[in-house]
């Protein structure tokens, strides 16, 4: 049982230093695109984010069909926003579409060679 709550611990500040980190990582972004600065952060929040998603998964156990629906969601959506004209925001949300559709992706072919395997 104490193994348990140990790793219980682990996990929680793992999520609090992600969390953390994104919240930063966001809050940077937001001050060099409004400060004018031509340095941009968003490869870096696009990795964490993507960090996040797979942690998600793995630790919820979803299958793949749940990140494809997802990512089909979320691109139906940014496209719904792109033609309502607010392209930059549709642009973001179809780059975390598209990071959705990997990760669903990678899980179908980890599944499919998983039940190959039995």
């Amino acid at each position: 049982m104490e193994k348990r709550k140990r790793f219980n611990l682990i996990k929680k500040t793992a999520i609090a230093v992600y969390v953390l980190i994104l919240t930063g990582s966001l809050a940077i972004f937001a001050w060099l695109n409004w400060g004018g600065y031509g340095l941009s952060i968003s490869p870096f929040i696009y990795w964490w984010i993507l960090l996040g998603w797979i942690f998600v998964v793995w630790q919820y156990k979803l299958k793949s069909i749940a990140s494809l629906i997802f990512a089909f969601m979320l691109f139906l959506a940014a496209a719904t926003v792109a033609v309502l004209g607010i392209r930059p925001l549709a642009e973001g949300m179809m780059r975390l579409s598209l990071l959705g559709w990997i990760v669903g992706i990678a899980q179908a072919l980890l599944e499919f060679r998983g039940d190959e395997k039995d």
